[in-house]
């Protein structure tokens, strides 16, 4: 499989660019992407709540077998995955509570917290992969947490500390209910207007019941906001 570097990985989508359409500012969201190269058929739709929520939509059609050696730097957030199709494998050794390698497959949740590393991502041919990322600044958490027994116990440090130790695990599987709401993501466009911030009344979804599995709770709480 070729292991290429991520400015090397786009200096060849650059080359082989069949066709790329960016759309800001559009049905709500902050970036609208299409695009063809030699590697892969890719869509994707981003916005971001002033609140420190960043919400990722991923459609992807994987042509060629490809790694990407890629650094996280200082990305201080916490990220819940949810992957509807596809699969997508990672090479990360040398780290402490993660497995040097590990996949994230279909049907299943993950949730991670890894800043200042490097590793290995790897993409296959012939893989369809649809998945929703949502970004969780730790000030957004901290926010409303007003009691640390509420929180799951391998989430207090990222309360408690700049400084958290690394994590990545798997959450569970996507639930039905999960899926109608992340179609409702992918159908309803988020206004700026009301996309501002999350409602406060939405909030205690994080957090309501004392296991790593109600962090996948943002995403009910961002699907509640609707146009008018």
């Amino acid at each position: 499989m070729t292991i290429l570097t991520r400015a090397e990985f786009d200096r060849q989508c650059e080359i082989s660019l069949e066709f790329d359409r960016i759309d800001y500012n559009f049905q709500g969201f902050d970036e609208v992407r299409r695009s063809f190269t030699q590697w892969s058929d890719d869509s994707y739709k981003w916005a971001e709540f002033a609140s420190g929520v960043h919400l990722g939509l991923f459609d992807e059609a994987i042509y060629r077998d490809y790694s990407i050696k890629n650094k996280h730097d200082e990305f201080q957030m916490l990220v819940s995955k949810f992957y509807l199709s596809g699969h997508h494998a990672v090479v990360s050794p040398g780290i402490e509570n993660v497995e040097a390698e590990y996949l994230e497959k279909a049907g299943q949740n993950y949730l991670f917290y890894l800043p200042n590393i490097k590793e290995i991502e790897q993409s296959f041919a012939g893989t369809s992969m649809q998945e929703v990322r949502i970004h969780l600044d730790l000030n957004f958490l901290r926010s409303f947490v007003s009691k640390l027994d509420d929180v799951p116990q391998q989430l207090r440090p990222l309360i408690e500390q700049d400084d958290a130790p690394r994590f990545h695990r798997s959450v569970g599987k996507v639930t039905p209910m999960m899926r109608t709401i992340i179609k409702q993501m992918w159908q309803h466009p988020y206004q700026s207007a009301i996309r501002r911030s999350l409602p406060l009344r939405d909030r205690p979804y994080l957090f309501r019941r004392e296991s790593l599995g109600t962090i996948s709770n943002a995403a009910f709480s961002i699907s509640r906001i609707r146009t008018v």
